[in-house]
This record gives structure tokens, C-alpha cells and sequence, in this order.
């Protein structure tokens, strides 16, 4: 299984697969891409809350696809925290600033 932190439109895109609210701490903020969300770097420390996701490879490609890796949306792996405190790894889409 593939994990990915998903802070905007792809929670909806994978109804079916098993996922947990979570949050990312990071020198990073929200930001918006058209109508989408945009992760983007910043100066300050901040919590990017949003759900963790565990897709099979096969979505993983499907995610890849709706984000526009890598020329969009580029993904980046991550620690995130859980709601039971723990920690895992996982893949954010970072927007690619030009």
C-alpha cells in the first residue's frame, strides 16, 4: 500500500480507500490553483490538517495522473502525524512553483 496525505480534492477521488484524519506539520501553506488546493513552502512552521490515505499502486498512478506529477503538482515524502499520535511516512503533492 501506498500512503498519501491528502489535504484537498483527492480524499474525494478515493472514496473507497481506507483513510484516517491526520496533519502535517511543515515550512509550508495553503495556497490555490484555480479552484484547487496548492501546498506551497513558506517561511513559517504550520499544520496542514487533512486525511491520510492508503491507496494500492494501481490509484497511486490514478493520483499521480489527477495531481500532474511531476510537472504540477511534484510529490514529496513527508512525516505525518495520526489522531492516535503516531507518526508515518507518506506522500504530500507539493505545487510546483515556477
Amino acid at each position: 500500500m501506498n500512503m498519501i496525505f491528502s489535504y484537498g480534492s483527492l480524499t474525494s477521488k478515493f472514496p473507497k480507500a481506507p483513510s484516517e484524519k491526520a496533519k502535517l506539520e511543515c515550512f509550508c501553506e495553503l495556497d490555490e490553483y484555480g479552484i484547487y488546493p496548492a501546498l506551497i513552502k513558506s517561511t513559517q512552521m504550520n499544520i496542514i490538517f487533512g486525511d491520510m490515505l492508503q491507496l494500492t499502486d494501481k490509484e497511486m498512478e490514478q493520483s499521480d495522473y489527477y495531481e500532474g506529477h511531476p510537472k504540477l503538482y511534484k510529490r514529496v515524502e513527508k512525516s505525518i502525524l495520526l489522531d492516535d499520535g503516531s507518526y508515518v511516512m507518506a506522500w504530500v503533492y507539493f505545487f510546483v512553483e515556477s
